[in-house]
């Protein structure tokens, strides 16, 4: 799922849902919402759980985006659901 946003200033601001399923388990917290922020330098905020960096890049390519195009990327916190994907990136 991809929400979009626009400031008043006009800066568009997606939200990318990305499965939060713990390992091979029933584990599931929902959504891990990364954020991308589009502007002269592109930023996304937080890369999900490890393991579905394709999700990701799926949600990316939604927006227009690929992960090539990204400039920053902002880890809020280092939980396995925001980090984890990180490395791909």
């Amino acid at each position: 799922m991809v929400v979009h946003y626009q400031t008043s200033r006009g800066t568009d601001v997606f939200g990318m849902a990305v499965p939060n399923i713990h390992l091979e388990t029933n584990w599931d917290l929902g959504p891990t919402w990364c954020y991308l922020i589009l502007g002269r330098n592109i930023t996304l905020i937080d890369t999900g759980r490890f393991g579905n960096l394709g999700v990701l890049r799926n949600l990316l390519r939604a927006t227009g985006t690929d992960m090539e195009d990204i400039h920053r990327i902002i880890i809020t916190h280092s939980h396995e659901d925001h980090d984890g994907n990180l490395a791909g990136c």
